[in-house]
């Protein structure tokens, strides 16, 4: 498990200098190009990011990001039936990479509550995303896997709820989430 662990720990490091490209372009962007007034919000700007960083981090842990960079995509692997899909739901019991797959979306699920407010919305992002990770694996050679999404989209919906009920203690002045 520590090797899992330690390989998206590496994955979120060398994500973060493109994160922080993305993020001040879009910024530059909104003020300069569409001339929006942009507030100041410490702690909404630092979700936003977190966000960013953690639907990066996923694309590459995933292999997407280098398939795209690399040209891996194939439709080979359909049109030659060697595309692997896994039905099979926790046959390895709770293996370390079950568990790191629902931890590693629980904050993505927190942030995007934080980010769009809203916890259908927040909801439905983490199931499309996931099951286009997955899609998008059947064209790169990997194998895809129905436990796959569902533990993702577990983990979303935990930090999903996890935000809802910071946003919902926020709005009866238990938390305040403000700079």
């Amino acid at each position: 498990m520590s090797n899992y662990l330690i390989r998206g720990i590496s994955e979120f490091i060398i994500v973060t200098p493109l994160a922080l490209i993305i993020f001040s372009v879009y910024f530059l962007y909104m003020k300069f190009i569409l001339k929006i007034k942009i507030e100041w919000n410490s702690v909404e700007t630092l979700c936003k990011f977190s966000w960013l960083l953690m639907l990066l981090a996923i694309l590459n842990i995933t292999g997407i990001t280098e398939s795209i960079l690399i040209g891996n995509f194939s439709f080979d692997s359909i049109a030659n039936e060697i595309a692997y899909i896994q039905f099979n739901i926790l046959q390895d019991g709770l293996s370390p990479a079950t568990i790191l797959n629902i931890l590693l979306f629980i904050p993505f699920g927190f942030f995007t509550i934080m980010v769009f407010k809203r916890f259908l919305t927040g909801a439905l992002i983490g199931i499309l995303f996931s099951l286009s990770i997955e899609a998008l694996q059947l064209f790169t050679g990997r194998f895809v896997q129905l436990e796959d999404v569902l533990m993702n989209t577990l983990g979303m919906f935990i930090g999903c709820l996890f935000a809802y009920l910071v946003l919902k203690s926020n709005k009866k002045g238990h938390v305040v989430i403000d700079s």
